[in-house]
């Protein structure tokens, strides 16, 4: 539904039969239909054509108004214990992500609030929209991307420095990745991997995209001496391929097509997904070992247990999955409707953040 890492998109299709739509609704009993719809199976099939058809005639608040004939769909920030307890509603939003600390969350536009749902902050001018966005890993700076424009601050949002102006009106920056001694930014620059300092200077292309080669998502490793990032090839395969900076050799890892990136963890080691299948990498032996299946994984500060979700999963459950034992637990919040996504570890290991996408038909709210 609401997607973190693509805000405030709609779709223009149909956009211009709004009146006929209104119209047609004021002559079917729609209503009653969802009032009886929302108690029966035969709602699984119906809201989807429903949320399909009214957003793309722009009858679709996504900043939740209140007309009365408006779906609206919003993305809601939950924390709870690692038991499944104590679930709380913190704020609406998407991206979002603990401080390295544990004190603050991260969300949508860069806002920030403490872990108690009290100091709301918006930390970036109101004319930016934040695409992604990335925090060092001892949480003193934040770059983050406009997709058109690349930024980066303190932590406390002090010190903005814009780092990349676009060249022409299709050029992007995206996928961001800091250096662990905060020093460098490597980033996605349109299929191409770029390096700057985080100072704005000396910026350098790394590896140019052409008709053969696309690149995604470059990553530092621990030491900061390499990058891994993706590659896809003219026949639409897809590479982890890892880049020595010193170098400038690039080295095949393996083969596959990572969903949410890639996550680089201690010990030369990389986690991801691909083929909804959770894997780890050993990158100095580029040997994988699969986990489990499942997505969108974020793994627990000391190693021990990945957190992680299933696509289309029946449950609405987040999943917890121990290295050690291989014992995977199943927390249910206990959202009917609701789609959740994107479950993170607080760094302590007490706590679990995630988010929830909630659908308002007329009032009646589907969870």
């Amino acid at each position: 539904m609401c997607n973190y890492h693509k805000d405030n998109m709609k779709p223009s299709l149909l956009s211009k039969s709004k009146d006929t739509v209104q119209t047609f609704l004021q002559l079917i009993p729609y209503r009653k239909i969802l009032a009886i719809a929302k108690r029966k199976w035969i709602f699984l099939f119906i809201l989807p054509a429903l949320i399909f058809s009214f957003y793309s005639c722009g009858l679709i608040d996504s900043n939740g108004g209140n007309n009365p004939q408006k779906i609206v769909v919003v993305n809601k920030i939950y924390t709870m214990n690692t038991d499944g307890t104590n679930i709380k509603f913190l704020a609406y939003g998407n991206k979002a992500q603990f401080s390295p600390d544990g004190n603050k969350i991260f969300f949508g536009n860069l806002n920030s609030i403490n872990i108690d749902g009290t100091g709301l902050q918006q930390l970036i001018p109101q004319n930016l929209s934040v695409w992604d966005y990335n925090i060092s890993n001892d949480g003193k700076i934040i770059t983050f991307s406009t997709f058109y424009e690349l930024y980066v601050m303190n932590i406390d949002g002090s010190g903005l420095i814009k780092l990349i102006s676009r060249d022409t009106n299709f050029d992007f920056s995206t996928n961001e990745s800091i250096s662990p001694n905060d020093s460098l930014i490597a980033y996605q620059y349109n299929f191409e991997i770029d390096i700057i300092n985080s100072d704005g200077t000396n910026r350098k292309t790394l590896l140019v995209s052409d008709s053969a080669n696309k690149y995604f998502n470059p990553v530092f490793t621990p030491d900061g001496n390499n990058l891994l990032f993706i590659r896809r090839d003219y026949y639409n395969d897809w590479y982890i391929i890892e880049y020595n900076l010193k170098t400038a050799a690039s080295y095949y890892v393996l083969t596959g097509q990572p969903s949410d990136g890639i996550t680089v963890l201690p010990d030369n080691l990389a986690l991801f997904s691909a083929n909804n299948s959770i894997q780890t990498l050993d990158i100095a032996t580029h040997k994988d070992i699969i986990l489990t299946d499942g997505y969108q994984e974020s793994p627990s500060k000391d190693l021990s247990k990945i957190i992680y979700t299933k696509p289309k999963d029946p449950q609405k459950a987040v999943y917890i999955y121990d290295i050690g034992t291989r014992n995977i637990t199943i927390l249910k919040p206990g959202f009917q409707w609701a789609v959740i996504q994107y479950p993170k570890f607080s760094p302590d290991g007490k706590q679990i953040l995630f988010e929830a996408d909630s659908t308002y038909i007329d009032g009646y709210l589907f969870q």
